[in-house]
């Protein structure tokens, strides 16, 4: 808990020596200096785009969210506010076929049958390469789940599929089943469940060198019900978060192997071992970083090696070292190498080289070597316009959300989302940038844009999440932006604003004439105290060269439509809770009384004794405790009061006393409930009472001053 702000009102009593009657002091709520400020605690949103191409349609399976908000103008009593209990049909299946960048340690499951019945695989992406010597790290469970419980199902076919080849089933438990071309394979192992394993010899890569991805199609029949399917992507696992399929003069890309799978393949090749061979000996353990000309691009069968980076890890490997960036297409001069207009291959490779003794009278040395290759890509040269009228076009459609409260987005009259408002402290905003680009694809033209930047003006109260950045290619494909071509720097022509921009946001058509990308990242706002927010994103990248030359790029310019964050900055700051109490008055009192007597408060025309202004977002909503403590003794500025104060809880007849130094709780709220203004029948809450005994009360007012504090429930 980082608060604990202090909302103070006084305990204003007349006592006589004489039995006469005092009107009653006018009371007025009490002021405080700075608003109460609730620390939120981070809630992660996930948001997917899951667009379907020609491999899978993914599916969202059934999901629904309730959102609830009480509201009174008088809390009268503790009462337990509305809970919903989701069905348990209701499960939230996500199968997530994107990038294998965010995916490889995953749970993927897929479409809800007309059975409930479902299937899931205990990864999210399967390795799955040209060749794997070691056959490591490429394996996975299936199994059949339902979202009814103790559903009886049983499998009693598992069938794969990939690619051309036919698909192979498994029929029987410990029956295994092989793809004759890609080579991967399927067993059963109960009747629910089976072992996927991904190709190790795969023949029938596309490119050489790079193992093929896709999805393999997973089915199981299931007895006396519907099939079951799953689409699981696959493939390597090399990865580039600014990968682009055609690439520009002079274009740095960078590549990296997932890290996981390194080890788990790096540690089965470090320890391998032949018992079969005589005076075995490993000789040597290399990390392999390999780039190569394909001439005759896919067709090449022997391409020409350009580089081949090599890292001695025989002794362990530093994680830097599963990462690697090349330079595409460099400019050619007399120092380099002609790398235009080639295709090129870039894959990586872990090399475990061997020696042994063959032979009886006469043994001699030979060698062997395991080879796991861990994917890459091929790069093509982009065939750019040389002059304007040639040059792509593209369109800039702007949107922005409030994911923590979805009342605040604002649709115009077209239905476009470019407002939010109401805005409050600790709201995320999602920014969201889609871009369409048509070219005319007839000839050689590639209609790629490169070198391209993403500008939009930020307010100064938002925060960006760099970790946040995802960008979607026209097939679906999600990949991570890399937080270093992100950055927010304060706008030099207008010190208000700060302008985020995002390097490399390259748009590759892939002969298609009409394709769309879309670039999403969120922001949190940190301060909701400001004016109206106003702004216009713009993209900007390179479409091609005047007559082909390098030094003269040929731009191309978008701007998208004008955005508006509108804060609401007309209730307390913070988007929290704020409180202001009323002076309690308990009117004159005779000055002598010879029993306890309980004396009730002062009505003040039924208003409550402590306005709450609850303005937190429904997903900020948790339990919250509000609390009194008297500060200092209830005097006539010399004479103590012969009593205390009590609060007296409204669900019982307890009471507890009023101590300096002790805060009472007073209210509890549940989690989601909009807290209200809290009031008490006349019997409840504080109350004064007074020592009996015929004791005397020195003339007087007396006063004392509470402290009203609300906070986290613990």
């Amino acid at each position: 808990m980082k608060f604990n702000n202090l909302f103070l009102s006084r305990i204003l009593i007349i006592a006589l020596l004489l039995s006469s009657f005092v009107q009653p002091i006018t009371t007025e709520a009490a002021t405080f200096g700075s608003p109460i400020a609730i620390d939120k605690r981070t809630n992660e949103q996930t948001t997917s785009s899951l667009t379907p191409n020609a491999d899978s349609k993914k599916t969202l399976a059934i999901t629904e969210q309730a959102n609830q908000q009480l509201t009174a103008d008088v809390v009268t009593q503790f009462s337990t506010p509305l809970s919903i209990t989701p069905d348990a049909n209701q499960t939230t299946l996500l199968n997530s076929l994107v990038s294998p960048l965010t995916l490889y340690n995953k749970v993927t499951t897929g479409d809800v049958n007309a059975n409930g019945y479902y299937i899931e695989a205990d990864v999210g992406y399967l390795f799955s390469t040209i060749r794997n010597d070691v056959n490591v790290a490429n394996t996975t469970t299936i199994s059949l789940k339902s979202i009814n419980n103790n559903a009886p199902g049983t499998v009693n076919t598992w069938t794969i599929k990939r690619g051309v080849d036919s698909p192979v089933s498994s029929t029987k438990i410990g029956k295994t089943a092989t793809i004759t071309g890609f080579g991967d394979s399927i067993t059963m192992s109960s009747d629910k469940t089976a072992t996927l394993v991904g190709s190790t010899t795969d023949v029938r890569g596309v490119n050489v060198g790079l193992p093929s991805g896709g999805y393999m199609q997973i089915t199981a029949q299931i007895t006396n019900n519907m099939p079951a399917s799953l689409m699981l992507s696959l493939g390597g696992v090399v990865d580039s978060y600014d990968y682009i399929q055609h690439a520009d003069v002079n274009t740095l890309m960078h590549f990296s192997i997932n890290p996981d799978t390194f080890d788990e393949v790096y540690n089965s090749m470090k320890s391998y071992s032949r018992t079969d061979l005589k005076n075995f000996q490993i000789t040597g353990l290399s990390l392999h970083w390999k780039r190569d000309y394909r001439l005759k691009g896919n067709a090449e069968t022997n391409p020409t090696a350009i580089s081949d980076d090599v890292t001695d890890v025989l002794n362990g490997y530093d994680s830097s070292e599963l990462s690697s960036e090349y330079l595409f297409y460099k400019q050619p001069d007399q120092n380099s190498p002609i790398e235009y207009p080639y295709m090129n291959g870039v894959y990586a490779e872990l090399i475990l080289d061997y020696t042994y003794k063959s032979g009886i009278l006469f043994p001699t040395t030979k060698t062997g070597q395991l080879v796991t290759n861990f994917g890459g890509d091929v790069v093509e040269p982009s065939v750019t316009p040389t002059t304007p009228e040639q040059l792509p076009e593209v369109k800039l459609d702007n949107e922005i959300h409030n994911l923590t409260n979805s009342e605040s987005d604002s649709p115009d009259s077209d239905g476009k989302y470019l407002a939010v408002k109401n805005v409050k402290k600790d709201d995320a905003i999602q920014y969201t940038a889609n871009f369409n680009l048509t070219y005319d694809n007839t000839g050689e033209n590639t209609g790629t844009i490169s070198k391209s930047t993403y500008t939009v003006p930020i307010s100064k109260g938002m925060d960006i999440d760099t970790d946040s950045f995802k960008f979607t290619d026209d097939d679906g494909n999600v990949s991570v932006i890399n937080p270093n071509n992100v950055s927010v720097a304060e706008d030099s022509d207008d010190s208000t604003k700060q302008l985020l921009t995002v390097n490399n946001v390259n748009l590759d058509p892939k002969g298609i004439d009409d394709t769309n990308f879309k670039l999403v990242f969120n922001g949190t706002v940190t301060n909701d105290n400001q004016s109206d927010f106003t702004f216009t994103p713009t993209f900007k990248g390179i479409g091609g060269y005047e007559n082909s030359n390098p030094s003269k790029p040929l731009y191309i310019d978008a701007s998208g439509r004008e955005q508006l964050i509108n804060f609401n900055n007309t209730v307390e700051p913070g988007g929290g809770i704020s409180l202001a109490p009323v002076n309690i008055d308990f009117g004159s009192l005779n000055s002598f009384v010879t029993t306890d007597v309980l004396r009730h408060r002062v009505k003040n025309d039924d208003a409550p004794v402590l306005s709450v202004q609850d303005d937190r977002s429904d997903s900020d909503k948790k339990s919250q405790t509000i609390s009194v403590e008297q500060m200092d003794d209830l005097t006539n500025g010399s004479v103590q009061f012969p009593g205390q104060l009590r609060f007296y809880d409204p669900n019982n007849n307890s009471f507890t006393p009023l101590t300096i130094g002790g805060p009472v709780p007073i209210y509890i709220s549940k989690d989601g409930e909009t807290m209200s203004s809290i009031s008490w029948a006349d019997d409840k809450g504080l109350l004064l009472h007074i020592n009996g005994a015929n004791t005397a009360i020195p003339s007087g007012k007396y006063t004392t001053s509470l402290d009203w504090t609300v906070r986290d429930t613990i």
